[in-house]
């Protein structure tokens, strides 16, 4: 019995199918000005924060919102004193502008911060001393890899996840869009390929973010709904593009299969591949795809380290993958290196206890500490479904490749 279906259905699926969120509403530039202002300020009053930074700049208010990213001081592991900079802190007012909560890294970590974590550029908003004013990622490397992890975690995976729902959040819907186009765009960059019809497709996004509000909203929704499913041909395209250029440049050849079950990752890789998905129903639907086997190679990879990150893929996948080549040293020792500093970083995120993910960690759950007796046992009922989730997938997926 075959458990993977085609993503082609989901293409013809009939508008009327879905409920919109229409959360995205018009914001003056001037709140996220507010709102930067605010996190400095709080960064000033915190002695153990060395520096603030913020990923991009605001494009479209309204739709776009601030990542934030705290550096703090090395030894620093008093979670109490971070809850100030929390979102759960903030004025009501900022909260529409921040969706989520900043990022913490160490300072020791800054200088190296894009050999794991997936910025383009950042600028300094403040410093307690002399600090870059802006960084910005043009290893042509670490943005390959960039790309790699961010078709790992996020493609077609997003564009399949929206087109299986009921009911569709405006603002998150065109913000995951962009979201691709920014890849399509790396492809790009790295492989020196463009994709066909990518363009095109790109610049209906900007076009529709940058009217974004003038449109009325049912014309919207069905423009966001063609975008999406013409999303998910787009992807598809973008990874067998990217790893047909991947292995042809490193003369692999990569046969056989990876099965892998935790969250994010989760899928069969292999050789084979036509693109297919499947989903497990358990308290919450969790979707696995079928994608190529050269991209299970750097799941094997980053399995080889040492540390949590390293340790939670390791116990997710039945690797059978077999490869004819090496990777070049260069690739090998850039690889070695973000396991090394993923791992370093998500140790850290585990003894500070925040609860809070890393970047780019393909489902690891981050440790909590400091919860109260409730907590711990929703914590505990969460982890026990993630796992009978996770082996109801691994079972599926191995009946699939036997």
């Amino acid at each position: 019995m075959s458990y993977l279906h085609s993503t082609q259905p989901l293409l013809h699926l009939p508008d009327s199918r879905y409920t919109w969120q229409r959360n995205a509403i018009p914001v003056d530039l001037t709140a996220y000005d507010r709102a930067t202002d605010y996190f400095v300020h709080r960064a000033k009053a915190c002695n153990f924060v060395c520096a603030v930074y913020s990923g991009r700049t605001v494009r479209y208010p309204g739709l776009s919102d601030l990542d934030i990213l705290y550096v703090l001081d090395d030894n620093f592991l008093d979670i109490r004193r971070l809850k100030g900079l929390m979102r759960c802190s903030m004025p009501d007012d900022f909260r529409y502008v921040c969706t989520h909560d900043p990022f913490f890294i160490r300072s020791c970590e800054l200088d190296r911060l894009f050999g794991f974590a997936p910025f383009f550029s950042l600028e300094c908003l403040w410093q307690r001393e002399s600090a870059d004013a802006a960084l910005d990622n043009t290893d042509e490397t670490d943005l390959m890899f960039y790309l790699v992890e961010t078709l790992i975690d996020s493609y077609p995976r997003e564009m399949v996840e929206f087109l299986l729902l009921h009911m569709l959040d405006d603002r998150e819907l065109i913000a995951r869009l962009k979201g691709l186009g920014y890849c399509l765009g790396l492809m790009e960059r790295v492989t020196g390929m463009d994709l066909e019809s990518s363009g095109e497709w790109t610049a209906k996004i900007e076009e529709l973010r940058s009217q974004f509000f003038e449109i009325l909203p049912r014309e919207r929704e069905k423009t966001l709904l063609e975008l999406t499913r013409q999303g998910l041909i787009l992807s598809g395209r973008m990874i067998n593009m990217f790893v047909d250029w991947m292995t042809g440049r490193w003369n692999l050849h990569v046969d056989g299969h990876l099965v892998a079950d935790c969250a994010r990752l989760a899928g069969i890789y292999r050789e084979a591949c036509v693109g297919g998905y499947g989903t497990v129903e358990l308290h919450q639907r969790e979707i696995y795809l079928e994608r190529p086997a050269a991209l299970g190679l750097f799941l094997r990879e980053y399995a080889g380290g040492e540390g949590p990150f390293s340790n939670r893929i390791r116990t997710a996948i039945v690797d059978r993958l077999e490869v004819s080549g090496e990777l070049p040293d260069d690739i090998r020792l850039c690889l070695a290196k973000r396991t090394r500093l993923r791992n370093d970083h998500q140790s850290w995120k585990d003894r500070l206890g925040l609860g809070l993910p890393g970047f780019m960690t393909f489902g690891y759950e981050t440790k909590r500490r400091n919860m109260d007796m409730l907590a711990r046992l929703r914590g505990s009922a969460r982890r026990v479904l993630t796992r009978r989730r996770e082996a109801r997938i691994r079972k599926r997926l191995l009946q699939i490749v036997r």
